[in-house]
């Protein structure tokens, strides 16, 4: 095997990790904290909540990076090059709006939630961010089969 295939492969684990772990979130977690907001938010505050980004924000550089220089190492090939370009390409834009628009709901919503909002106002921004997390879900998983795609080519 070479080492060009060697880094796609852990690029593959990588992606495979990101994609577990948002499963993971919308069948444990998202149920739980969408469920009867704000009183199911407890979750998320408090000395001892849940601290997602201790997975996150460790994660996304490392997948960034064996994208990045997966694509570098199959920079000749050109539907490697396609493959790789574009899914690193939507990576890092599906990135920029998370952390414009996903994170920073998910702070105002559950983590530090500053308004007052009746049960109704509340389970419906829940369930707003969670159709929009699942529709960014789906971009993922989607680009988990081009990647696949590639690495079949590799």
């Amino acid at each position: 095997m070479s080492i060009p295939t060697l880094v796609l492969e852990v690029a593959m684990i990588a992606w495979g990790i990101v994609c577990g772990a948002s499963v993971y979130e919308h069948v444990a977690m998202v149920p739980v904290w969408a469920k009867a907001p704000p009183a199911s938010l407890t979750m998320w505050q408090g000395e001892h909540r849940v601290r997602a980004e201790r997975l996150w924000i460790p994660l996304h550089p490392v997948v960034v990076l064996l994208l990045a220089l997966a694509l570098g190492l199959h920079w000749s090939d050109d539907a490697l090059r396609l493959r790789l370009g574009v899914v690193l390409a939507c990576y890092v834009v599906v990135l920029v709006v998370t952390n414009a628009l996903f994170i920073p709901e998910l702070k105002r919503i559950a983590i530090m939630p500053t308004v007052q909002l009746t049960p109704d106002a509340w389970r419906r921004r829940a369930r707003r961010w969670e159709r929009w997390s699942l529709a960014r879900g789906a971009v993922m998983l989607g680009l988990a089969v081009v990647l696949a795609d590639a690495l079949r080519l590799a």
